[in-house]
């Protein structure tokens, strides 16, 4: 695709997104970080399942999910375990550590429930609303990888506290 032609489209999806953010028809209040929620307080935290190579690595979901808790709890808020529920929680810190031969991925995801409707059909998922990622060489050094992850949660962390100051 040409550059121009690949202009227009940015521009025409740049309109699009403005026009129904002003639409006074769509109800609600637009968010910027879509980490905004109703009580700051507690944090449901869920690790994802570890691969072979982080376990073989030296990494376990029960160091990744220490660190979350300290970085969650330094910031005076409360991690709480997520666990699957009916009706589904509102929202979920979402972490994500993988390892390879010689480089890592660290990921971290806030997600929301959402619902939308197709024809006469209601859907329910989580969708992500802030997402971040740290991709490197990890130079056979867990302590490096447990240090990126603990980068990210706090630039999460302070992004949460700002996004829901009263």
């Amino acid at each position: 695709m040409s550059l121009f032609r690949y202009s227009i489209i940015l521009a025409i999806f740049a309109s699009t997104i403005c026009r129904a953010q002003n639409n006074p028809a769509i109800k609600g209040t637009w968010s910027t970080s879509g980490l905004e929620i109703e009580s700051i307080k507690a944090i449901p935290v869920y690790v994802c399942p570890l691969d072979d190579a982080t376990k073989d690595f030296g990494l376990t979901a029960e160091r990744i999910r220490t660190k979350c808790d300290f970085k969650v709890r330094q910031m005076h808020l409360e991690p709480v375990d997520f666990k699957v529920t009916y009706p589904p929680q509102p929202y979920q810190l979402m972490v994500s550590v993988q390892i390879n031969r010689i480089s890592f991925l660290v990921e971290i995801h806030f997600l929301r429930r959402v619902s939308y409707k197709v024809g006469k059909r209601d859907f329910e998922m989580y969708a992500t609303t802030w997402s971040q990622n740290i991709f490197g060489s990890h130079g056979s050094d867990s302590d490096y990888v447990l240090s990126a992850l603990e980068a990210i949660m706090e630039e999460f962390l302070n992004a949460y506290v700002k996004a829901n100051q009263n």
